[in-house]
Formats: C-alpha cells, sequence, structure tokens
C-alpha cells in the first residue's frame, strides 16, 4: 500500500498519516502485514518464471517471503519494485566540480581541489572516491577507462564481492586491490529483517552507524596503513577508492587521507557530506521501500540512518581518536604506524601549488 503525492501535500499527507494511524488501532494494518507479509493463511505456491525474478532477482533478495505467498502480494510487490526502480533509474545527480560523470555510477569524485594552507591543494586527478563499479556497462568502463587508472581499492568484503563482482582489466590495468572492512551495518540481509520486522528503536540506526564509524577509526589501522601506503607510491596513481555506496567506508578512508595531507577538518566534513547530494534519490526511494514493506512500522527517516551520511557519524571517528591517540598526528604515527618519511613522500606526489 503506497501513496504517491507532491512534497508540498502537506494536508493530504496528514490526512494519510492520520488514516495509517487509526487503521493500525483498530488492527487492520496488523491483520494485513500477518496475511500479506508473514503470509499467515496464506496458500504456498511454486514461483512463477518471471522477468524480474530472473533477470533483475531483485525481488528476491528485497521480500523473500513475498515471493513464496499468493499471486496478488507478488504482483503488488514487483509492481513497486518495478516503478520505484524506473523513478531512481531516472533521477539525475547533481553537478559538482568534482564529480565524476560515469554511467551507472552516483557518488564518483575527484578529490582534488582542496585547499591545505601554505598555498597549497590537492592535486586533481590522481585520487578518485566511487560507489560500487559492479554495474558497469561497456559505456561506464570506457569513461572510467579515460581516467588511467592503475590500482582500485575495494573495501568491501568477501561476501559483498561474492554477488556484486566485476573485472576492469584493460590492457593489464588497473590493478584490483582488496582491502576488506566489514560491519554490521554493511550486512544487507540483517539490516533488511531488521526493517522488515518493524522492530526498530528510535534512534537506534543512527547510534549503530555511529559505532560503526568508532570501529572505522580503531579496528581497521592495518588497512588505512595499507591504503596510505599505496598511495605514496607514484607508480599506483591515478586511483580509486571504492565499497557499495562511496559513503561510509569511503567516505572514512578520503577523511584519513585528505587529514593526512593537512587539508582542515571543516574541509573534509564537507567533502563527506557530498554523498547525500549524489545518493539523495537512492535513500528517498529505498527508505520509501523500507517503509511499506515493513508495513509503516519502520519510519523513513529511521531507513534514511543507513542509507545517508551524518556529520554525527564522521566526528564521531575522528572524536574517538582523539579520545585514544590525544591528536590525528599520534593516530597516524602509532595505530597506522605510518612514520614521517611516508607522509612527506605522500604529500609531495598529491598536493601542488594553489592556482
Amino acid at each position: 500500500m503506497g501513496f504517491v503525492m507532491a512534497y508540498d501535500s502537506e494536508h493530504l499527507n496528514a490526512f494519510l498519516n492520520h488514516w495509517i494511524e487509526l487503521k493500525k488501532k483498530d488492527g487492520t494494518i496488523k491483520k494485513l502485514y500477518n496475511y500479506w507479509i508473514l503470509g499467515q493463511g496464506a496458500v504456498k505456491k511454486k514461483p512463477r518464471s518471471s522477468i524480474i525474478r530472473k533477470v533483475l532477482r531483485w525481488v528476491e533478495l528485497m521480500f523473500p517471503r513475498l515471493v513464496t505467498t499468493r499471486r496478488p502480494c507478488r504482483s503488488l510487490a514487483m509492481t513497486i519494485c518495478v516503478i520505484l526502480l524506473v523513478l531512481t533509474a531516472c533521477a539525475t545527480s547533481p553537478d559538482h566540480a568534482n564529480r565524476i560523470s560515469v554511467s551507472e555510477t552516483h557518488n564518483l569524485r575527484d578529490i582534488g581541489g582542496y585547499q591545505t594552507g601554505g598555498g597549497l591543494q590537492v592535486k586533481h586527478g590522481r585520487v578518485y572516491r566511487s560507489d560500487q563499479l559492479s554495474k558497469l556497462g561497456r559505456r561506464g568502463r570506457q569513461q572510467l577507462e579515460k581516467l588511467g587508472l592503475k590500482r582500485v581499492f575495494d573495501l568491501r568484503n568477501d561476501k559483498e564481492k561474492k554477488g556484486d563482482s566485476y573485472n576492469l582489466n584493460h590492457k593489464g590495468r588497473p590493478q584490483i586491490i582488496s582491502l576488506p572492512v566489514y560491519h554490521q551495518s554493511q550486512d544487507p540481509a540483517l539490516m533488511r529483517r531488521k526493517i522488515l520486522s518493524g522492530k526498530v528503536e528510535e534512534g537506534e540506526f543512527q547510534q549503530l552507524m555511529i559505532d560503526t564509524y568508532r570501529t572505522l577509526a580503531l579496528d581497521y589501522c592495518p588497512v588505512w596503513a595499507a591504503l596510505l601506503r599505496e598511495l605514496s607510491d607514484p607508480n599506483h596513481l591515478p586511483a580509486l577508492i571504492h565499497c557499495t555506496h562511496g559513503k561510509d567506508r569511503t567516505g572514512f578512508s578520503i577523511a584519513l587521507v585528505l587529514l593526512s595531507l593537512r587539508v582542515p577538518r571543516e574541509t573534509v566534513m564537507e567533502d563527506y557530506l557530498l554523498s547525500n547530494q549524489f545518493l539523495s534519490a537512492k535513500a528517498s526511494w529505498y527508505s520509501l521501500l523500507a517503509h511499506i514493506a515493513s508495513f509503516f512500522r519502520t519510519p523513513r527517516d529511521e531507513v534514511r540512518a543507513l542509507l545517508e551520511v551524518n556529520p554525527a557519524y564522521l566526528n564521531a571517528a575522528l572524536d574517538t581518536i582523539d579520545q585514544h591517540y590525544g591528536s590525528f598526528e599520534n593516530y597516524v604515527n602509532d595505530c597506522l604506524h605510518i612514520d614521517d618519511a611516508t607522509l612527506e613522500q605522500l604529500r609531495q606526489i598529491l598536493l601542488e601549488l594553489s592556482k
């Protein structure tokens, strides 16, 4: 059950919210949920052949229970999925000076141009950040080849890569380096079950993300150390860093790179928050779909906490670094074990005079 309305339809929105609350109180929503979602009283049938199921395999991933219950439920779920997928695909990402237009990517950016003080800035065309590359078609691959990448650092874990692998090798490059980082917030199956259950406390997902970022800062020092050492070698550039959405693991890793180059923390935060501009369409539609699939029990804002970046997340990681090591410089030396010579090399190859 879903309703499409204009963003400024306040009266209609209030009416529908009131109607949904009434249906919750009289038990209608619970009865419908038990029947259509849990399949109580439904006759289990073998799924029919479907283009959605064969080609996209999206309904099974999002609604493993829906596709094995009654036909009307299956048709409704598929219709909603198709509409939302089409609308998401048609949405255009906002323009930004650092955004690189590559088909089938939403959050691919150059980190160049940021000022470090002292008349220096980060070089363009040296380090890129992105969301997943497994969806690239021929056009996207050709566009990516123009960047001349020599290294691609994949921060996804083995389970993620198993379902979305890719091969970008063209004339021997780029070399793909696996630096897996895992936290339960990156487990789509676990998050899907939690969302569909409707048992999500207020602020639960936001706290989960804050804990995730603290874990990124303290538990993956070998990964970040390896990344910085790789980037300090000019033979490995240009390079690209990515995960699934290019916002959390990639966002934190890019923050480490920029801070190591002495880019001010305020500027680092601005770059980090740009992900919300490029992923806003996906976050909006996926949160709506999750809200509907949970029979309106999981609020959209809770789902968006997983799909967007938040200053509180990155601040949690950086504050944790300060609390445990006293300063970012101590963290680089004592946790990452990066010496001054490597840092100086990194700055020499990634910085230039401001233009």
